[in-house]
């Protein structure tokens, strides 16, 4: 490697310093028991019979496909990743997003646990969702605030509102 080519990335990597790290599964999981299994079966069997009566099949088809995603989730543990929030940017899961694709961020907490929210300037992913361990939920928002602005209310979008409120009211969460 030519001279030159060392010292440029000698100066670069001597200038990214890492502000915090850790550890965190990819999503927050919850064991879930056969009451809740049921009740989900029985939910999707009721709304299956009206929607075979309407001759819907597909969207039968389709609510069988989230019931299966919904039973892998909450039967398999997510695995670990490792988070880094860097003077350059943010690196989740091996993917390094910098400063200037990032927007704002807010915490949300969603069974016991924290959620680091940011939204990127990129099309994909929009938002990212990062499971906090409870003793750096300080410490990470501190980091973060130096960069980008921090977001004490959540953004809330009507399928946000609308996903709330079947969860309240089916309670299978």
């Amino acid at each position: 490697m030519p001279e030159e080519v060392k010292e440029i990335n000698k100066f670069v990597s001597d200038e990214i310093k890492t502000l915090v790290s850790w550890k965190s599964p990819l999503r927050i999981f919850k064991k879930r028991d056969k009451k809740h299994f049921t009740n989900l079966i029985l939910v999707v069997f009721i709304i299956s019979l009206v929607l075979i009566f309407f001759k819907e099949f597909l969207l039968v088809g389709v609510i069988l496909a989230l019931v299966f995603v919904a039973y892998v989730n909450s039967s398999v543990e997510p695995p670990e990743f490792e988070h880094k929030i860097t003077t350059q940017g943010l690196t989740s899961g091996g993917h390094t997003y910098l400063w200037d694709e990032l927007k704002e961020f807010w915490l949300v907490k969603k069974d016991r646990q924290t959620v680091l929210n940011i939204d990127t300037k990129v099309r994909f992913p929009g938002r990212l969702f990062i499971v906090l361990n409870e003793g750096n939920v300080e410490e990470v928002r501190q980091a973060l605030s130096k960069y980008i602005s921090f977001r004490e209310q959540p953004k809330v979008a009507w399928l946000d509102q609308l996903t709330d409120w079947f969860s309240q009211k089916l309670q299978l969460g």
